[in-house]
């Protein structure tokens, strides 16, 4: 994501194919969230750290996707669980990482969980 500030919640990404680059806004996205939801990293998906985030390459399509330090912070509490995380755990770790109100956390986590379900980056599965 490029960003201004660590609130913002824009996704730019890049088709190598193409060298196209296009914006996904969704600003009224709303992610559903049970407590049997999990988040998981979809197997396709390949990721990166350098300073500035996280990088996110789908080696079926061909498409990265940067990630500034919030959306970085999301995608290593996911992918640090293999077999899914809920949404209220992921929650606490961002308040451990961040400084701001956890209602303020809630709503960016759920415009970026949406938003990388949306690109096929993460997927939920029901826990048992």
């Amino acid at each position: 994501m490029k960003v201004h500030s660590p609130w913002t919640a824009n996704i730019d990404a890049q088709d190598e194919r193409r060298g196209s680059v296009f914006n996904v806004r969704s600003e009224n996205s709303f992610v559903q969230t049970s407590k049997s939801d999990l988040w998981k990293i979809c197997s396709n998906i390949r990721s990166s750290m350098d300073s500035n985030g996280v990088l996110l390459l789908d080696m079926e399509d061909h498409f990265y996707y940067s990630l500034d330090r919030l959306g970085a912070q999301i995608w290593i509490t996911i992918e640090t669980s293999p077999s899914g995380i809920a949404f209220d755990d992921i929650l606490d770790a961002l308040e451990t990482h961040f400084d701001a109100p956890r209602n303020q956390l809630a709503d960016d986590l759920c415009v970026r969980l949406q938003r990388l379900r949306a690109l096929g980056f993460i997927e939920t599965l029901r826990k048992t």
